[in-house]
């Protein structure tokens, strides 16, 4: 057996926030065992997963608009987070949108 289950569980607190769920670590241990040097295939699967991006978009949405997303944007700004656009730029178009710039009286 080559998975290693604290490399897993490592990934998830990282990435997550979370412990891994039973189901999420035996897929994870089955693509480990199934060769050692897959762990940069469990990196990429887990910090690319949805919960990740949703994590991600609705931190930027707390940070900048002091708001939860609403579902609309969240699936907007996530499907162009997995399309390839980079965290920086989804910053730069919260901060010069109306609504931040109207929240934060900047003129």
């Amino acid at each position: 057996m080559f998975a290693d289950p604290l490399y897993i569980t490592a990934l998830y607190k990282q990435f997550l926030n979370r412990a891994p769920d039973p189901g999420g670590l035996a897929t994870w241990e089955a693509i480990l065992d199934n060769n050692p040097a897959n762990r940069q295939t469990a990196a990429s699967g887990i910090s690319n997963s949805d919960e990740n991006r949703t994590d991600i978009i609705t931190g930027f949405y707390m940070t900048y608009l002091h708001r939860t997303p609403d579902g609309g944007g969240l699936m907007y700004w996530k499907g162009l987070l997995a399309g390839g656009i980079s965290q920086p730029a989804i910053i730069s178009a919260f901060v010069t949108s109306p609504e931040y710039m109207g929240f934060n009286h900047i003129t």
